[in-house]
């Protein structure tokens, strides 16, 4: 069972990491529109928080999508000792330097007015991002103004004072410099046309390396699991081909973006359609996971012969999968810009009516699993349910069929099923054989002790009882009897062939009883006159004359029947017997 557990471990790990993959947090309505605005709720909020980093970053990346510099001076704190053709080179410089390597995420700027608090530089200065550079990047910094005329965030002086260097490498180093101008002077769609090209080589690069690394992996994946000696089909191999050549191609494709130089509104827009592939590429290798993993357990279960337990992987692999398309529909969703918390919110209140609703139905589905997983019981198995007895038909969802005795089938819901008695008499080692024997009350004293030790080394001869214990005692006088208990362990595998052993035993005592000169007695007080032979008096002087021999050699082995005497008895008697005495 451990392997099972691990495999659910892993379902939940996955399960988790997907709640954690909106690894681009929703962009809101209007982000890179040409100024138009909606009135939404995610709006509403915006201007609530109208002084916060992020609705200062917010207005600056539509700047940048219009190339409006003039606007873009109230967003920036100058060096002191600038002229106004100055700091409109420096605001240029500014917008190209975020432009080709500005790395800013929208959602993970602080919404507070005060920024964030948890970051590790001064109450007024906040960090929003990073521009990459080589070899050493650095911090996109916000300084809030307290000036009665411009308050608010703006882009700070010390942030600014680094950006003619940065520019000056960017052209330097541009790969621009050295296409033709026809390349570089026209656009399509706000994109230069070497950049539509770069696109359209990255897109063929990021397909084949895709199909080459997703091929890598999947042979490392196979020659590990041929190492841990582990047995998988190929085709639960197969199925991760798709997820894996989808997750390797969005990371060479992200990462030859970064040679393209294009704006941050265009990054913006295409890291949006990263998040939303990327969330349905982790829902589709969750769902190809949970396949595999049911599918090895059903494997696992029937290598076992555990084959009732298959029966709960199938609604298992349901209720995952439908877990796992309702967290990606939620991701998505959020991705899309909608309130999610409403949502979830939603489903928790629908989740508690049905619930509710569905109680009793919750109940006998646990209770069916918990029946399949701890195996008190298989479909077969022949035991005493609460007050029934008979077979188990079938366990399913809802109830438990058991065929009785009387040959009717009793249903019973699994949430009362997993709560009975339950005693399963197929899991039992050895048969108790439990009888007591009533001799005749004339019997004499040797005659009873003859018996005794006629019986024991009866049981302990035969190769069907088992030796220990083998227990055969005078335990009381009944009203018209001499009782005696025989007490053993029957060496058997089923019923059938109890009955067997138990039968040949009660044939063979009863021959010890007759041979003794007795017999059993009759369960009643009664008065007659004998005139038939009676007891034979020819046996009962020949058992006279065995208990005086017994006696002579070495004595009665009772009570305690020393091993000396019991050990030459051993499984001497043929079981079945060739030619019992009729």
């Amino acid at each position: 069972m451990f392997a099972h557990v691990m495999k659910s471990v892993l379902k939940i790990f996955l399960i988790t990491s997907l709640l954690s993959a909106e690894f681009s947090s929703a962009y809101a309505q209007g982000i890179f529109s040409s100024g138009k605005s909606t009135t939404s709720d995610a709006d509403k909020q915006e201007i609530e928080n109208s002084e916060s980093p992020r609705f200062m970053m917010r207005r600056f990346v539509e700047i940048l999508n219009n190339e409006n510099v003039e606007e873009a001076f109230n967003y920036v704190e100058f060096p002191k000792g600038l002229n106004l053709d100055a700091k409109r080179k420096l605001v240029e410089e500014l917008m190209e330097v975020l432009n080709k390597r500005g790395n800013i995420d929208l959602a993970l700027i602080s919404n507070n007015p005060s920024g964030s608090l948890s970051d590790d530089v001064k109450p007024e200065m906040e960090k929003i991002g990073t521009i990459l550079t080589t070899p050493n990047s650095f911090p996109i910094m916000l300084r809030f103004s307290t000036e009665k005329t411009r308050k608010g965030w703006r882009f700070s002086s010390e942030f600014m004072e680094r950006i003619p260097d940065v520019a000056e490498t960017l052209h330097l180093s541009s790969f621009e410099n050295k296409l033709p101008p026809q390349l570089v002077g026209h656009k399509l769609f706000g994109i230069k046309i070497w950049q539509w090209i770069g696109l359209a080589i990255a897109i063929a690069i990021s397909v084949l390396a895709s199909m080459l690394l997703s091929w890598v992996l999947f042979h490392i994946m196979k020659r590990l699991v041929s190492r841990l000696q582990l047995v998988v089909p190929d085709e639960i191999f197969m199925s991760f081909i798709t997820p894996l050549r989808l997750f390797t191609g969005l990371f060479v494709f992200g990462f030859a973006i970064l040679f393209l130089d294009t704006d941050l509104g265009f990054r913006q827009k295409l890291g949006y359609f990263e998040s939303v592939t990327l969330t349905l590429t982790f829902s589709i290798f969750a769902l190809r996971l949970t396949a595999a993993a049911i599918e090895l357990s059903r494997l696992s279960y029937e290598r076992q012969g555990k084959t009732n337990s298959t029966a709960m992987l199938g609604p298992i692999r349901k209720g995952l999968s439908v877990l796992i398309v309702v967290l990606c529909a939620i991701s998505l969703m959020r991705n899309l810009g909608f309130d999610v918390t409403a949502i979830i919110a939603g489903l928790g209140i629908g989740g508690v009516a049905i619930a509710l609703a569905g109680q009793k139905t919750i109940e006998n589905l646990f209770g069916g699993i918990s029946i399949l997983m701890d195996q008190p019981v298989r479909v077969g198995d022949f035991g005493r349910f609460g007050t029934t007895m008979g077979t188990v038909e079938d366990i399913g969802l809802r109830s438990t069929r058991v065929r009785t005795l009387d040959r009717t089938v009793v249903s019973i819901p699994n949430a009362e099923f997993s709560h009975m008695t339950l005693e399963n008499f197929e899991k039992r080692d050895k048969f108790r054989w439990l009888s007591q024997l009533g001799i005749r009350m004339d019997a004499s004293t040797d005659q009873m002790r003859l018996l005794l030790m006629q019986i024991k080394e009866l049981m302990l001869s035969h190769p069907m009882i088992y030796k220990d214990p083998a227990r055969v005692r005078f335990v009381s006088f009944g009203a018209s009897s001499l009782n005696i208990e025989i007490f053993a362990y029957v060496k058997a595998s089923n019923h059938n062939e109890y009955i067997a052993v138990v039968e040949d035993m009660n044939l063979r005592i009863l021959d010890i009883i007759r041979n003794a000169g007795t017999d059993l007695a009759y369960p009643a007080q009664t008065l007659f006159l004998e005139r038939g032979a009676g007891i034979s008096k020819e046996k009962v002087a020949d058992v006279e004359k065995r208990i005086s021999q017994i006696k002579e050699q070495d004595g009665f082995p009772q009570p305690f029947y020393p091993s000396s005497w019991a050990e030459d008895k051993y499984d001497t008697l043929e079981f079945p017997e060739n030619n019992p005495s009729i």
